[in-house]
């Protein structure tokens, strides 16, 4: 579970994760050129936000998998990239812990910071995007919560990650500039 900043944030996963995985995009990336065929390639799945049913399918066959150990999933639970830079993350959607609560699987939270500068300034080359994995939460600790409590808590967690590389990239810029 990760917080969305950035066009670019699955390139950083695909750089950062070793296991195969795949994600749960919205369905408009369908009609994306290039990263439409990317995840139909790696078996993602594509919601439609406007349709209830359609998305309790999604979700449920994203449980199945993860029951049966089929695939790692990445999942964005804002919802949607955060465009504010000062924001650390959107409140998470607590109907996307359903399923991996239900499939009884580690949760790990995970933060992204710097990827939506990439597109907003491209006379640069070089924009650092950091990717932090937090600790995992197992079934165990989570067995007693509600999804709104689960998503609670990976959102402070990752907002924690957010947060502490957001300083550390503020003191770098101020550095610079002396």
């Amino acid at each position: 579970m990760s917080n969305h900043v950035g066009g670019v944030d699955p390139m950083g996963y695909f750089s950062s994760i070793d296991k195969p995985f795949t994600f749960v995009v919205k369905k408009e990336v369908m009609k994306y050129p290039f990263v439409g065929k990317c995840i139909k390639a790696l078996e993602g799945a594509f919601l439609d936000r406007e349709d209830l049913k359609q998305s309790l399918r999604v979700m449920m066959n994203i449980q199945e998998d993860l029951k049966q150990n089929k695939k790692n999933w990445l999942i964005f639970p804002e919802g949607t990239r955060n465009k504010d830079p000062n924001a650390l993350c959107l409140e998470f959607h607590h109907g996307t812990f359903r399923a991996p609560m239900k499939a009884g699987v580690p949760i790990v939270p995970a933060a992204t910071f710097g990827s939506g500068r990439v597109f907003k300034n491209p006379g640069r080359k070089h924009y650092p995007v950091y990717i932090e994995f937090g600790k995992p939460i197992y079934p165990n600790e989570y067995k007693d919560m509600s999804t709104n409590e689960l998503a609670s808590l990976v959102q402070s967690r990752v907002q924690e990650m957010v947060s502490y590389h957001a300083r550390k990239y503020c003191q770098e810029q101020l550095i610079k500039t002396k």
